[in-house]
């Protein structure tokens, strides 16, 4: 039981910090792209 909470834990981790790089990612992109302009 321990050990499936644990990876459940894990996946919903693993998901949040994706996100946190795409909105990272994504402003990062929004940016540049408006030093450039």
């Amino acid at each position: 039981m321990i050990f499936d909470d644990e990876m459940v834990t894990l996946s919903r981790a693993k998901k949040a910090l994706q996100l946190l790089k795409a909105v990272i990612q994504c402003d990062l992109n929004h940016e540049a792209s408006s030093t450039i302009v």
